[in-house]
């Protein structure tokens, strides 16, 4: 593969573009105008994810710029992240993140636009398409050897949804994180290439 020395910001030097997209799904590089999209969509959604308070336009500006966008030039960077495109259009954004190259493995990111996460068929066939685009560019694009997850057990059509779609659940963390005032039990979940396999048949 060819390393581009000065990429866009949100392209890859590590990532062969022809491994994100497929007829119905497209993993689109994130440019400086779609990052407070990004963060209201994040901020609507606290309730799913590992984040407590509400970003600000200054934070997340500020968190582009120093953890995001340097990682494009990387041969390792340590997150690949994109918009999401769903037939043509704009429905959230994810890739892997937290990827440790000394055990070749990473974490899953998946976001929808609000409306979305509440519309079960439609999340369901973006997922699926999500999850051999995302297992595609772990696996043979950045030759990683698992793909991890971590879900709040309450988000049950998720883990459903998960499992579905070659995710194997893997462990269940009693009262692991605190949102609110509340203890939240963790449910995990992991993916190697031969759970990819099994499910296409190649």
């Amino acid at each position: 593969m060819k390393y581009i020395e000065n990429p866009s910001k949100g392209t890859y030097a590590a990532v062969d573009e022809s491994l994100i997209s497929d007829l119905k799904l497209k993993f689109r590089p994130i440019c400086p105008k779609d990052i407070q999209l990004i963060r209201s969509w994040r901020n609507l959604g606290i309730p799913v994810l590992r984040q407590n308070n509400f970003l600000t336009t200054t934070e997340q500006g500020n968190y582009f710029e120093t953890s995001v966008w340097p990682e494009n030039i990387k041969k390792n960077p340590s997150q690949v992240i994109y918009l999401l495109e769903f037939e043509g259009e704009v429905v959230g954004y994810g890739g892997i993140v937290h990827i440790s190259w000394p055990d070749l493995r990473g974490e899953v990111s998946f976001l929808l636009r609000p409306e979305l996460e509440q519309d079960l068929k439609s999340k369901a066939e973006i997922f699926k398409s999500f999850a051999l685009m995302v297992a595609k560019l772990a696996f043979h694009g950045l030759r990683l050897e698992k793909l991890t997850s971590e879900t709040f057990l309450n988000r049950v059509e998720h883990i459903a949804i998960m499992e579905e779609n070659m995710f194997i659940r893997e462990g269940h963390l009693r009262g692991h994180v605190r949102q609110n005032g509340v203890r939240l039990d963790s449910i995990l979940h992991g993916m190697f290439p031969d759970d990819k396999q099994k499910h296409t048949g190649h």
